[in-house]
C-alpha cells in the first residue's frame, strides 16, 4: 500500500488521475485486499511507450511484453530500482528480478545490459511454473562486491519500506 501511494505522488504523478489508489479486491467482500491500483491517464505519451514495450499477438489476440531494443539506453539506476521493488525479491544473499513474462534471448539481453552498463554480474536461473512452464529470471552473482554495488546504485531510490528486497 505505502509502496503504491509512493509511485502514485512521487513517481507517476504527472500521469495519474487525482484518484487515490484503491485496494482490490475491494474489502467491501471481506476477502483481504492484496494489492492497491491507480489510473493513469490516456495520453500520446503513454501510447508511445507501449507501443515500445507490447507487442500484439495474432494467435493469443492480446499484448505481451517485450523488451524494446533501445533497452541499454532507456535502463537508468532508477529504472532499475523500481524494478527490483516492483519484481525483485532477496532469497539467499541475492537479490533475483522476476523476468518471468519474456523470453529466453530477451532475459540474456537484460543480463548483457546489466554487465555492460552497470558492470553487475547476473545470470539466468530456469524457473518451471505450476503448469509446467520453464521460464527465466535473473539472479545476481552472490558476490560481496557485486551485491555491495548493485545495493549502492539502486539504494539512494528506495523507500524504506522496500529495503528487504536488498537484504536490508
Amino acid at each position: 500500500k505505502y509502496y503504491t501511494y509512493h509511485l502514485w505522488e512521487n513517481i507517476y504523478h504527472t500521469i495519474c488521475t487525482k484518484t487515490h489508489p484503491f485496494p482490490w479486491p475491494n474489502p467491501k467482500t471481506g476477502l483481504p485486499v492484496q494489492q492497491y491500483h491507480f489510473h493513469s491517464r490516456n495520453l500520446p505519451s503513454l501510447t508511445e511507450i507501449h507501443t515500445k514495450w507490447y507487442k500484439f499477438e495474432e494467435s493469443t489476440k492480446k499484448y505481451i511484453k517485450i523488451i524494446p531494443n533501445n533497452i541499454k539506453e532507456l535502463l537508468s539506476p532508477i529504472g532499475l530500482a523500481l524494478w527490483i521493488m516492483d519484481d525483485g525479491y532477496w532469497s539467499v544473499d541475492t537479490v533475483y528480478l522476476c523476468t518471468d513474462g519474456f523470453t529466453k534471448t530477451e532475459v540474456e539481453k537484460l543480463v548483457e545490459v546489466l554487465s555492460s552498463k552497470f558492470k553487475l554480474k547476473s545470470n539466468l536461473n530456469r524457473r518451471i511454473k505450476e503448469n509446467k512452464e520453464v521460464c527465466w529470471r535473473i539472479r545476481f552473482s552472490q558476490n560481496q562486491e557485486n551485491i555491495t554495488n548493485l545495493i549502492s546504485l539502486v539504494k539512494p531510490y528506495f523507500t524504506k519500506g522496500m529495503l528487504y528486497k536488498l537484504g536490508l
